[in-house]
């Protein structure tokens, strides 16, 4: 009798479900996601990656592209990527991590297998009911490191910069003036800026226009930043312009022989919005300078 109770323990346990913790029994951190997204990318598992890594009404941002909108829109574009490009390289860490209880800011950095085309990304990720997270904003900036080394202008830059708006956002929209009251943020890039390889962080700042409400803003004004080159320190000033949905958005700037592509997430520190208006935010931005096309001189051919 005793041996066919432990023999039924036995059975009645095999049977239980494993009790063995893994990634998917938790929601995986913005940073472990991205690593995710090169697995299921490099075994071709799109459906899977889609489910995973998108929300329904993802906006997906390449460079020289419209945006694109809806998860599977954007696994169809992600799908001829692969074909053309193939696997990634893996073990690459995220260059800059940035969580808040709702949002997250991730840039991404990876590279193809090939070799030729290197990937900076910036992606804005929004936890789920559920506690998971999911892309809402996916933005590459695609590289090629030899066409890089030819260019006077091409670095991927992050950036974290106060905002301090007057009269701030509140749930009607209104016009007013907004600023980091001086280059009282920083700047960190890769690459190199007008011809110079930049060595170091520096300091950025801008000030502008707003049109808006807490649900979203317009707004444009002009920008400065300081860093060191491998010829001393250097400025640069540009013009720029942006567009909030919630908490995050596209940015674009010009500047002096470069051009400026770029997402951002804002992060209210001062105001709620119901009871006070919001008027100051903290900003994380990422992007890509590139150098600016030139149209080049048109010419004659001189009369024979």
């Amino acid at each position: 009798m005793k041996d066919a109770i432990i023999s039924a323990l036995i059975v009645a346990l095999s049977v239980l479900p494993s009790t063995t913790v893994t990634a998917s029994d938790r929601a995986l951190t913005p940073g472990e996601m991205d690593v995710e997204f090169v697995r299921l990318w490099n075994e071709n598992k799109f459906d899977e990656l889609g489910d995973f890594y998108y929300a329904e009404n993802a906006l997906f941002m390449p460079p020289n592209e419209e945006p694109i909108r809806g998860k599977q829109n954007i696994l169809d574009r992600l799908k001829q990527i692969r074909q053309a490009f193939g696997e990634f390289q893996t073990g690459l860490e995220p260059l800059q991590v940035v969580e808040t209880e709702r949002m997250a800011s991730v840039v991404g950095n990876f590279a193809f297998l090939n070799g030729g085309i290197r990937i900076v990304t910036h992606e804005t990720f929004q936890r789920q009911v559920d506690g998971s997270w999911k892309a809402i904003v996916d933005m590459p900036g695609f590289r090629d490191p030899q066409r890089s080394r030819d260019q006077g202008t091409s670095a991927t830059c992050t950036f974290a910069f106060p905002n301090r708006l007057s009269p701030g956002f509140t749930l009607t929209s209104s016009t007013g003036t907004y600023g980091s009251g001086g280059e009282t943020g920083t700047i960190t890039c890769l690459g190199s800026l007008d011809g110079h390889r930049v060595t170091g962080p520096g300091t950025f700042g801008f000030e502008g226009v707003y049109t808006g409400d807490c649900f979203g803003n317009t707004g444009s004004g002009t920008y400065s930043f300081t860093v060191p080159t491998d010829v001393g320190s250097k400025q640069f000033t540009g013009s720029y312009s942006e567009r909030r949905t919630g908490f995050n958005g596209p940015i674009q700037a010009s500047q002096p022989g470069g051009r400026f592509q770029g997402t951002f997430l804002v992060q209210p520190q001062k105001g709620d919005c119901l009871t006070s208006p919001v008027t100051e935010v903290v900003v994380n931005m990422a992007g890509t300078f590139a150098q600016r096309s030139v149209t080049p001189e048109r010419r004659t051919s001189p009369s024979l």
